[in-house]
């Protein structure tokens, strides 16, 4: 059976969104590609300094806005089917594939600095946990936690003037709302 959703993804760098197309191959095998859209920056960033002449509120140090786009294929097989209900579903899930990264100069403006873009090919994976609440036939609510490993090389990525980032990813909780 073939199946779809969207996704609001929540990390240290803030949130996100994101869209999945599914193959139910059984009752507990599923295929996924999934993709999603958040930001990236290093867990030290705060807005702390005000330009009253811009009204922009500033980040220190701030090099670059970045953004990661990763799209994933992945597996994910359901846990305990005999002994849970059809209301509580509990599945592990794991995918690899290519990411996105995105960097902008935050010298400009948000939506100017995208014209001066620089983008980044990246290999990756995740892992996760999670579950599917309520009736199948209902559609599907899932909530899951998910560790993303995207490791960037080399010297990394500056967000922030001297702490450039050398693995984007990390720790993501999902909501995901399936549609079949």
């Amino acid at each position: 059976m073939l199946g779809g959703g969207l996704e609001i993804l929540f990390s240290q760098s803030g949130f996100g969104l994101g869209g999945y197309i599914e193959y139910r191959s059984t009752d507990e095998l599923s295929y996924v590609l999934d993709l999603g859209l958040s930001g990236a920056r290093n867990s030290s960033e705060i807005e702390t300094l005000y330009d009253p002449v811009t009204g922009r509120h500033l980040v220190p140090d701030k090099v670059n806005r970045l953004f990661i786009i990763p799209l994933m294929a992945g597996v994910s097989h359901r846990l305990f089917p005999e002994s849970l209900g059809e209301t509580m579903r509990p599945f592990v899930s794991a995918g690899i594939g290519p990411t996105l990264i995105v960097s902008t100069p935050y010298e400009y403006e948000f939506f100017q600095s995208f014209g001066y873009a620089r983008g980044y090919v990246r290999a990756g994976g995740f892992v996760g946990v999670g579950t599917f609440i309520g009736a199948p036939s209902r559609g599907s609510l899932a909530l899951h936690v998910r560790y993303y490993y995207i490791p960037f090389g080399g010297d990394g990525l500056e967000s922030i003037r001297g702490r450039p980032i050398t693995v984007f990813g990390g720790l993501f909780l999902a909501l995901s709302v399936g549609f079949d």
